[in-house]
């Protein structure tokens, strides 16, 4: 299940982020290592920023 994590809270200098100032962290099933993968994502446009594989 995608779990989002906003972007850094407000700062006094800075508005409310938007809703989608942030990104979507996911698993991902890797059949070739036989282990899972954390997926980042860009909360506005959805595009891959990072896959981590898991170290344990």
């Amino acid at each position: 299940m995608p779990r989002s994590a906003p972007a850094g809270g407000p700062e006094p200098a800075k508005p409310e982020p938007a809703e989608d100032d942030g990104w979507v962290l996911c698993m991902e099933w890797n059949g070739a290592r036989c282990a899972s993968d954390l997926v980042i994502l860009a909360a506005a446009s959805m595009e891959e920023l990072a896959v981590m594989a898991e170290c344990f």
